[in-house]
C-alpha cells in the first residue's frame, strides 16, 4: 500500500521506445494530488487496480487473474 498527500505529480513512468517498459503492475495506491494531470506515461502498457488518481491509459489494464507479475 502506498499513501501520498499534497503530491504535486503521481508518476512520470517512461520507457524506451525501442524496447517499451511492459507489464507494469500498479496496485493499491492512494495519493492527494494537487495537479490536474498527475500521470506522465509514454512507451509503457501495464494494469492498476485500486490507483487514485486513475493512472495513465497505458496502466489502466485490468490485472490478469493468472498474472505472475501483480500477485
Amino acid at each position: 500500500d502506498i499513501v501520498g498527500d499534497g503530491i504535486m505529480i503521481a508518476g512520470t513512468i517512461e520507457g524506451i521506445q525501442e524496447a517499451p517498459f511492459r507489464a507494469i503492475c500498479l496496485s493499491n495506491i492512494y495519493l492527494n494530488v494537487t495537479s490536474e494531470s498527475p500521470w506522465n506515461c509514454s512507451n509503457v502498457n501495464g494494469f492498476s487496480e485500486a490507483v487514485y488518481p486513475q493512472p495513465c491509459a497505458e496502466l489502466q489494464g485490468p490485472i490478469p487473474n493468472d498474472s505472475s507479475v501483480c500477485p
